[in-house]
């Protein structure tokens, strides 16, 4: 039985991984309902919005879990998060409810729970999605997540790693 060197294994598997990390490249929310600028703390509204985007010319929806809708206060009180129902899935279409929070709505976000470790143990690491009609367009409250790529050098090293380890494949077949 052969066996497979961890260098191509690990390129597959980097490979396998690059198209879901590059699926949230270039998803934007279009809102689908009006938010009350002017709604009173500790009022419930309801978000509903449009998540997709643009493949080969044609719109997509995109889907996922833990997609939110977060509202962050005009006066620096904590924000508000609500966690999204989604419609059916050929249309992209989610809606929740969250509530107002303490000094009104300063900025509205949509995004994708997202996860990460490191030394300093576990913590979200939320990914914001680009609004194509934000009602906030010049909020300060709180800075946004860059929607800049990140995960292109990934998919470069694995299609890198595996195509030099093709040759050391190849080579050890021959011995």
């Amino acid at each position: 039985m052969h066996r497979i060197p961890l260098v191509l294994l690990v390129a597959t598997a980097a490979l396998a991984a690059a198209p879901f990390a590059l699926a949230k490249e270039g998803v934007k929310a279009t809102l689908t309902t009006a938010v009350p600028r002017q709604a009173q703390p500790g009022a419930r509204i309801t978000v509903s919005w449009r998540l997709g985007y643009v493949e080969n010319g044609r719109w997509r929806p995109f889907g996922a879990s833990e997609i939110f809708v977060r509202l962050l206060s005009a006066s620096g009180s904590d924000a508000k998060t609500s966690f999204a129902t989604p419609g059916p899935a050929t249309t992209g279409e989610w809606t929740a409810t969250v509530a107002v929070p303490e000094g009104g709505i300063g900025d509205l976000q949509v995004g994708l729970r997202g996860y990460s470790s490191g030394e300093g143990g576990s913590h979200t690491s939320d990914m914001i999605f680009p609004i194509t009609n934000d009602p906030f367009p010049r909020a300060v409250v709180a800075p946004r997540a860059s929607t800049e790529s990140r995960s292109w050098p990934f998919a470069l090293a694995g299609g890198l790693l595996w195509l030099l380890a093709v040759p050391v494949v190849a080579l050890r077949r021959r011995r």
